[in-house]
């Protein structure tokens, strides 16, 4: 029973922590569960990494090539602030001669066109404040083409909230002097929960000289401050419990 009492003691005084290793910047291929820490707004898994559905036209991959090796053309890297982490896709420079997941341009007149979701999940293991994601942030930088009515760009980001779908955000560019592009889009966690079932869905085309590609595509994750430090209700429960198992041994001591 002492032994009991003073592993229950020493349990409440230790950080709670799982077994999955930290985020790493590396291919999607790569990307296993993991963890990301932010400095005031919790502990957050990320899981199930996938590319689905590709279609392929003009490209030096086919799209059976794509569905076996896409997710080792694709490179993902995770950055944070003190109140939010972000998960980036971008191209992996390694991958195959002559294909960017990013990029079309026609060559000879002959079209390019690709299409691919790329798929997360984002599980709190914080509770509370802790594990509340307020606000997702969609961002696409490094847009460019050439200047030819020829091509277009589309990111449309969908997720689900706790099984619950929020409205989808996206983000166009038509190629020319006009560019029609909101590279930045933010909108509030409609449903409340955390855990977000996040997909986006890339679209390229280009024909007749047209060009067009982007550096990257970011899902950021705005979360809920650390309430002073306050300990979690868990570990509130397991330091009373040893407190108090610390109690009862003095007095039949």
């Amino acid at each position: 029973m002492k032994r009991l009492i003073l592993s229950l003691t020493i349990l409440a005084a230790l950080p709670h922590s799982s077994f999955a290793a930290s985020c790493s910047n590396g291919l999607l291929s790569s990307q296993t569960t993991c963890e990301i820490t932010i400095g005031s707004g919790g502990t957050f898994q990320l899981s199930n990494w996938s590319v689905t559905d590709p279609v392929l036209t003009g490209y030096v991959l086919s799209t059976s090539q794509f569905a076996t090796a896409g997710d080792a053309e694709i490179f993902v890297s995770f950055a944070t602030t003190s109140t939010a982490f972000s998960v980036s896709f971008s191209d992996n420079v390694n991958g195959t001669s002559g294909f960017n997941p990013l990029r079309a341009a026609s060559v000879s007149n002959i079209d390019q066109q690709i299409e691919y979701k790329t798929n997360f999940l984002v599980t709190p293991l914080s509770v509370g404040a802790l594990g509340t994601i307020n606000t997702v942030r969609h961002t696409v930088t490094g847009m460019t083409d050439n200047d030819v009515l020829s091509g277009a760009l589309t990111i449309r980001k969908t997720y689900s909230s706790n099984g619950n779908p929020d409205p989808t955000m996206t983000v166009r560019e038509t190629t020319s002097i006009a560019l029609s592009v909101s590279t930045a889009l933010s909108q509030a966690n409609t449903t409340g929960g955390s855990n977000l079932s996040v997909m986006d869905l890339v679209t390229l085309t280009s024909s007749t000289g047209g060009s067009i590609q982007a550096a990257s595509y970011t899902n950021t994750f705005d979360t809920a401050p650390r309430p002073s430090d306050a300990p979690e209700p868990a570990t509130s429960l397991l330091l009373g419990i040893g407190l108090a198992g610390l109690a009862v041994l003095r007095r039949r001591r």
